[in-house]
């Protein structure tokens, strides 16, 4: 399984496209009984993606930097179901997590948490 991530290659890229669900502000006034409600149409589609690569260490480091440099971007995203999805808004890049892990691929594997939202 492989994915990419604004072009750049993960050996694992792991979620999916949250569907927009309908966003809704509630309130209540004082010394009225009950709640009022307004329907600002659909939205809330908060998205987390899981970006996994294997490497040598110094590849990996690059590797982060790289999925850094794409916070505030919109890209396109390929999961590891070949799942193609444009116009996600990068909010959000979580601090590169890059551990020893020796194998066939290198002796690093490094994991980010990507969050934010797809533009209609």
């Amino acid at each position: 399984m492989s994915g990419t991530f604004g072009g750049i290659a993960c050996n694992f890229l792991r979620g999916t496209q949250a569907s927009p669900k309908t966003r809704l502000d509630v309130w209540q006034r004082p010394g009225i009984d009950g709640y009022g409600a307004i329907d600002l149409g659909k939205g809330d589609s908060k998205t987390e993606f899981i970006l996994v690569a294997f490497g040598l260490y110094a590849a990996t480091i690059g590797w982060g930097i790289s999925i850094e440099d794409k916070q505030g971007a919109v890209v396109t995203v390929v999961n590891d179901w070949a799942e193609s999805m444009a116009n996600f808004l990068v909010e959000k890049v979580g601090l590169p997590q890059v551990q020893y892990f020796k194998s066939s691929l290198g002796d690093a594997r490094a994991e980010i948490r990507v969050s934010g939202v797809f533009l209609p």
